[in-house]
């Protein structure tokens, strides 16, 4: 049981929030293993982007869904509204009832819940150069001939 305790009170230094749960490297083992990058330049690039990205003022933009969905729900109104095709409203049919299915069951906004929408979120926005419906009259019959 002490064990237990000792693990889910684990905290590096210098990590953010009240719960570690990743690691992007090798953590320090007795094995000798440890994190050796092919590019190292670029993995430090990222890895600075990444910490940068947990700051309190940026995490609710960068991993936080909400905003997210907002963006999600206003292309395909947008879309629905330029098209005047409600079928269209399928298209963001995964991500709501992704998000209806985890409200109740999780109190905590986190990026692991809510992939799907980050993706569709990413992709719908292509649904605004959709081109526009033109309403074309039945040919007369002298157009048919």
């Amino acid at each position: 049981m002490r064990h237990v305790y000792a693990v889910a009170n684990h905290r590096p230094p210098g990590r953010y929030g009240r719960l570690y749960t990743t690691e992007r490297g090798i953590v320090e083992n007795d094995l000798g293993l440890q994190t050796r990058s092919q590019l190292p330049q670029l993995r430090a690039i990222i890895s600075e982007a990444v910490d940068g990205s947990h700051d309190p003022q940026l995490i609710w933009f960068m991993w936080r869904p909400a905003i997210y969905f907002y963006a999600l729900l206003l292309c395909v109104g947008l879309a629905v509204v330029r098209t005047k095709n409600l079928q269209l409203l399928l298209v963001s049919a995964p991500a709501v009832l992704n998000s209806l299915v985890w409200f109740p069951l999780i109190t905590t906004q986190d990026f692991r819940f809510q992939y799907p929408v980050y993706v569709m979120a990413l992709i719908v926005p292509a649904l605004l150069f959709v081109p526009r419906r033109t309403l074309q009259s039945e040919p007369t019959a002298s157009q048919r001939n």
